[in-house]
């Protein structure tokens, strides 16, 4: 749907919302009826206005930035004499005071994107390939079906290994945005160690008989059924 011009108000209100409401929340996943509601509009006037989801959230973080001080501050430093070393500085300390703002968010939506984008490809590739023999069986040779299974199975491998809150998976960035404070110091203590953590995860239960990945690897499997293979 092709976004369609909103009244400033209403679009302030919008996206105000929006990221008041992943702050509260501690999510992204937070529904368009309810950030309509909050706003004081209907979901109709979200996709009017943002087209869908994906709209509104770049929106949402393009309007952080412009309602930052901080933000603002770093733009003119840069179209400034920004190769001066005062100016430098002066942009450092901007920034760092920006982080703040928009660390919580950012965390969220880095986040979710990894593991979505993930599962999005290996839903594109099923349903693109089952559609594809189910108009023109014969189309995809045989010799590509390994490849297509490898290709699915693996990126909803890596979208559950990633929703795992061990640095640096994607799912750690949750749990650093969102951590209490009289936890921060054991939780920076053991970051560096996660690596032999995440080493442990994935051998350990495998030794003793257990399988932590059986569930998405069953679950992918059947997209591959899907897909013909």
């Amino acid at each position: 749907m092709k976004p369609q011009p909103l009244t400033s108000q209403t679009r302030e209100a919008v996206l105000a919302a929006a990221w008041q409401l992943i702050v509260e929340r501690r999510r992204v996943d937070v529904s368009l009826a309810d950030i309509a509601a909050a706003a004081g509009v209907t979901r109709q006037s979200i996709y009017l206005g943002f087209g869908n989801r994906a709209g509104l959230l770049v929106a949402m973080a393009r309007h952080a930035d412009a309602q930052s001080a901080h933000a603002r501050r770093m733009r003119a430093i840069a179209l400034g004499a920004a190769d001066r070393p005062e100016a430098l500085l002066a942009f450092i300390r901007s920034w760092l005071q920006h982080l703040p703002e928009i660390y919580p968010v950012g965390m969220w939506l880095t986040a979710a994107a990894g593991p979505a984008s993930n599962l999005l490809l290996a839903l594109f590739i099923a349903g693109f390939v089952g559609i594809a023999a189910s108009i023109s069986p014969g189309l995809l040779p045989d010799v590509a079906m390994p490849v297509v299974t490898t290709f699915i199975v693996l990126n909803v491998l890596l979208a559950f290994f990633n929703l795992l809150t061990i640095p640096p998976l994607d799912g750690s960035r949750v749990v650093d945005a969102i951590i209490p404070d009289s936890f921060r110091p054991a939780w920076d203590a053991f970051a560096p160690y996660s690596a032999f953590v995440l080493i442990a995860l994935i051998f350990l239960p495998r030794m003793s008989g257990l399988d932590l990945f059986a569930w998405p690897h069953q679950w992918a499997m059947q997209l591959v059924h899907l897909a013909g293979g």
